[in-house]
C-alpha cells in the first residue's frame, strides 16, 4: 500500500496534453486506419499525453464498446511517443466503472471522470462517494477529477473536492479544470501541491495559467506548437513574445467559436447594414489569414441593442466632457498577475488589496514572477477566507469585504445597508482569526 501511495504522489503529467478529436467516417463510424497519420502530426505539435474520449473526441457520443475500442487504438499508436490520459465519465457510476477496469487492463497511464450532468450530485459529499466508486474500479491507475461545470452543470467547489476526497480516494492525483473561473482553479493549486495537480482544459488562458503556476494545459490538436512557443518564451521571461502567441491562441478561438455573422455571432440582432459593415471587415482582416463563410439569413430584431445603448447614452450625455467606461460585471474574476501577463494593468480592487497590488506589480516589472506569485497567492488566500465566511451568510460577499478593512485597517466602515445581511460577532471573531492566521497585514 505504501509502494502504491508513493507512486500516486510521483506521478506528474509534464510538457502538453492533447484533447484529440474521434476520426470518423462520412458514415459517422469511427475511422482506425487514420489514427497513425494522426499521432504523426501529434508529434509534429509537441504533445507529450492524449486526453483520450473527452469533450473534443465526443466520448459521450460513443458507445461504451467504440469508447473501449477508440482507448485500445490510441494506447496501441501512442507507444513510445505520448502517455495517454483516459476519460471514462458517463452518467452512471458502473458504466464509468466497466470502462475503468478496461483502462487499467489496456495500460493507459491515468484516468480521468467528469460529474453526471442528468441527475446531478447535489452536495460535494454525494459527488465525492460517485467518484469515488469509479475511481475504485482502477485502483492502480491514477486518477483526475474532471471539472467542465458549463457542460456538466454542477458547480461546485472543487478545491474542496479535493480536500474532502484526499483521504477516500487513494488514486487521486488532482483535476482537470475546464470550467472558466481561473480563480477557481488557482484555488484548487493551494490544496496539497505535492499530491495534487491541476491542468487547465481552456485554450484561452494558457498564458495566464502559466503566471499562476499551472503548466500543463489540455489543449485542441492544432495548438500544440503555438503552446510549445508560448512556454519557450515564457521561460525565458519574454513576456512580450508569450503575449503574441496567446493573442495568436485568443484569435483561433475567436474563429472557432463565432461563425462569421451567425447564430453566435447574434447575426440575425443586427440590422443588414450592420452586417455589411462586419462582413466587409471581417473580409478586410482575414486577408492572407482565413477564409470566410458569410451568413445571410434574416429575421431583425434590435430593440435590446438599442435600449442598451440608449440608456448608457442618456447617462454619459449628463457630463459630456468627462470620459465614460461602460462597466461590465458579468461575472466575479481574479485579478493581477493573471491580468498583469495580459497587459491588463490597471486593476479595481477593495480597499485592502492596494499594498499588496503594488508589492505585486514591484516584482512583475522586475519580472520577478516567484514573488508576484506569492502575491497572487495571498490574494486567493483572502478571497478564499470571504468566500468561507460569506457562504455562511446570504448576500454578495460585500458584507465581508466591508468586514474585513474594518479589521485590517483600524477604520470603522460601519455596516452594510438592508438588504445585506451583517456579520455576527461571532463570525466577525472567526474572520479575524483566520485574517490574523495569513500573517498577510502584519
Amino acid at each position: 500500500m505504501g509502494e502504491s501511495k508513493k507512486q500516486f504522489e510521483d506521478f506528474r503529467v509534464k510538457g502538453c496534453v492533447c484533447a484529440p478529436f474521434t476520426l470518423l467516417k462520412d458514415d459517422g463510424e469511427i475511422n482506425f486506419d487514420g489514427f497513425e497519420a494522426y499521432a504523426k502530426y501529434l508529434v509534429s505539435q509537441k504533445f507529450t499525453y492524449l486526453f483520450v474520449n473527452g469533450t473534443l473526441a465526443e466520448g459521450l457520443s460513443l458507445t461504451l464498446e467504440e469508447r473501449k475500442q477508440t482507448a485500445e487504438a490510441w494506447v496501441k499508436v501512442a507507444k513510445g511517443r505520448f502517455g495517454i490520459i483516459l476519460h471514462i465519465g458517463t452518467n452512471n457510476y458502473k458504466d464509468s466503472q466497466e470502462l475503468a477496469r478496461h483502462a487499467e487492463k489496456i495500460g493507459v497511464d491515468a484516468i480521468a471522470c467528469f460529474a453526471p450532468s442528468f441527475y446531478k450530485p447535489d452536495s460535494l459529499e454525494t459527488l465525492v462517494e460517485y467518484i469515488s466508486k469509479v475511481a475504485s474500479a482502477a485502483p492502480n491507475t491514477p486518477f483526475f477529477y474532471y471539472c467542465i461545470n458549463f457542460f456538466t452543470g454542477v458547480y461546485l467547489n472543487d478545491a474542496k473536492f479535493l480536500e474532502l476526497a484526499e483521504s477516500k480516494i487513494p488514486n487521486l492525483v488532482g483535476l482537470k479544470h475546464s470550467s472558466r473561473e481561473l480563480p477557481n482553479a488557482h484555488r484548487c493549486m493551494m490544496v496539497n501541491p505535492k499530491k495534487f495537480q491541476v491542468m487547465i482544459g481552456s485554450d484561452v488562458q494558457l498564458l495566464t495559467s502559466l503566471s499562476l503556476g499551472i503548466e500543463v494545459p489540455v489543449i485542441a490538436s492544432f495548438l500544440g506548437q503555438l503552446f510549445d512557443n508560448m512556454k519557450t518564451a515564457f521561460d525565458k521571461v519574454d513576456m512580450k513574445t508569450a503575449s503574441k502567441y496567446q493573442c495568436q491562441a485568443q484569435e483561433i478561438n475567436t474563429i472557432r467559436s463565432e461563425f462569421v455573422n451567425g447564430t453566435l455571432e447574434e447575426g440575425l440582432s443586427m440590422t443588414q447594414e450592420e452586417r455589411k459593415q462586419t462582413a466587409e471587415t471581417w473580409v478586410k482582416v482575414a486577408k492572407g489569414r482565413f477564409g470566410i463563410i458569410l451568413h445571410f439569413g434574416t429575421n431583425n430584431y434590435k430593440d435590446f441593442q438599442e435600449t442598451l445603448v440608449e440608456y448608457m447614452s442618456k447617462v454619459a450625455s449628463a457630463a459630456p466632457n468627462t470620459p465614460f467606461f461602460y462597466y461590465c460585471i458579468n461575472f466575479f474574476t481574479g485579478v493581477c498577475p493573471t491580468s498583469l501577463s495580459l497587459g491588463i494593468e490597471v486593476p479595481v480592487i477593495a480597499s485592502f488589496m492596494g499594498q499588496l497590488f503594488d508589492n505585486m506589480k514591484t516584482a512583475f516589472d522586475k519580472v520577478d514572477m516567484k514573488t508576484a506569485s506569492k502575491y497572487q497567492f495571498q490574494v486567493q488566500e483572502l478571497n478564499t477566507i470571504r468566500s468561507d465566511i460569506g457562504a455562511a451568510i446570504p448576500g454578495t460577499g460585500i458584507n465581508v469585504a466591508k468586514a474585513i478593512f474594518n479589521i485590517v485597517s483600524g477604520l470603522n466602515a460601519g455596516r452594510v445597508r438592508l438588504p445585506l445581511s451583517n456579520l455576527s460577532q461571532e463570525l466577525k471573531e472567526q474572520l479575524k482569526e483566520k485574517l490574523n492566521a495569513t500573517g498577510i497585514f502584519k
